[in-house]
């Protein structure tokens, strides 16, 4: 990394980019996109962060936007695919197409939260309001009644999972609850809690639950174990772990 950001980090979060440019063998890229500034009400605009088998570019809005949470959230996830090894959720190369492959990677990141956010509080307590705000849209998202049902039950469970399992927000979880309740999905919500929980040390075995209490094709997803040292990526279809 660049100097002029890791200068801005503190010193833990340094070792983070030290551990993954060493252990993957490459340099995290800063990288302006003025796409990245959405200028919503009361809402920052988003980092992002690209990770494949050619490295690691963290996405800022503005050049001088650099905000250390958010850094630290990006540097988590890309831990977990360079160093640790675990895949990410992709549409096979035989099912592959682009509105597939938009609600695999929503689901990948959603389901990485459980693990990434965790830590991320671990270390950083004070990014909790950032987060219980975060699922308070997401929220608000499902009561609007506009996403089509599949979506909407999706994120009504993976928005109570992490609510019950990462946040422990009492307010929070109650309003989670509420919305279960109207849409019919709190025995269907514990289930999935319930077989999710015991799961969450396996990216494989989370998969797998997930993709069974949704009703998704586990024919058509894959995971895809990233090798940036020798800018690899294998694919290994769900069905067959």
């Amino acid at each position: 990394m660049e100097d002029e950001y890791l200068d801005q980090l503190s010193e833990d979060v340094q070792a983070l980019v030290a551990e993954i440019e060493q252990k993957a063998e490459l340099e995290i890229e800063i990288e302006v996109d003025p796409s990245r500034a959405k200028g919503l009400p009361d809402q920052p605009d988003p980092l992002a962060c690209v990770i494949d088998e050619f490295g690691v570019r963290i996405l800022l809005p503005k050049a001088d936007q650099f905000p250390e949470g958010a850094v630290l959230h990006e540097l988590l996830h890309a831990r977990r695919f360079l160093v640790e090894g675990i895949p990410q959720i992709a549409v096979c190369d035989d099912h592959w197409n682009d509105k597939l492959e938009q609600s695999y990677t929503a689901l990948d990141n959603s389901l990485e939260h459980m693990i990434v956010v965790a830590e991320e509080l671990a270390r950083r307590p004070d990014r909790r309001s950032r987060w219980v705000s975060t699922v308070e849209r997401a929220l608000t998202r499902v009561e609007a009644g506009k996403l089509p049902e599949i979506d909407r039950d999706i994120t009504a469970l993976l928005v109570f999972a992490l609510s019950k399992h990462v946040l422990g927000n009492g307010a929070l979880l109650g309003r989670a609850e509420a919305l279960l309740d109207r849409l019919g999905l709190r025995l269907r919500a514990a289930k999935y809690f319930a077989d999710l929980v015991p799961s969450l040390a396996s990216k494989e075995k989370m998969t797998a639950v997930s993709f069974s209490h949704f009703g998704l094709s586990k024919e058509t997803a894959c995971f895809h174990y990233i090798d940036a040292r020798e800018h690899e990526v294998r694919e290994v279809s769900l069905s067959k772990v």
